[in-house]
């Protein structure tokens, strides 16, 4: 998990201008990485059913 000030840093390299295309793509990805990865948690933690599951 991300601490507060790792997450301040990615957000701005993904905002600063200055900062080469692929630097700031890098950032962006590794913080939707983790986004997406923090809700799988939530998910798991509230047990919700797997969507891609068939019902039935």
């Amino acid at each position: 998990m991300l601490t507060d000030d790792e997450i301040k840093s990615k957000l701005r390299v993904v905002f600063n201008e200055a900062s080469s295309d692929h630097a700031r793509s890098e950032a962006a990805a590794g913080l939707l990485g983790h986004a997406l990865t923090a809700l799988g948690r939530i998910a798991d933690a509230m047990q919700v059913p797997d969507l891609d599951q068939p019902k039935g």
